[in-house]
């Protein structure tokens, strides 16, 4: 093994954990979208209710994972109604 690809090895072993959906900590209303299999529509519905909570990062919508995941927990169950 070359000292390049020790390197590899060693960084990767010392990554931080990744949730289940990636390292970023925040998601576009896409992404939740996709995540709830629903439209990007439905989501920005949800935020401009206030149901989903979401911030503007650079003038862009983005939603904090751990509260779209605390979100998500608690609608489960009326999601798969739909």
């Amino acid at each position: 093994m070359t000292p390049r690809q020790d390197r590899k090895t060693e960084s990767a072993s010392k990554s931080p954990k990744v949730g289940k959906w990636g390292p970023s900590q925040y998601l576009t209303p896409a992404e939740a979208a996709h995540h709830i299999r629903r439209s990007p529509g439905y989501v920005y519905q949800r935020i401009s209710t206030g149901e989903i909570p979401a911030v503007k990062v650079s003038g862009v919508l983005r939603i904090l994972r751990e509260e779209f995941e605390n979100w998500l927990n608690e609608h489960t169950e009326s999601l798969s109604e739909h």
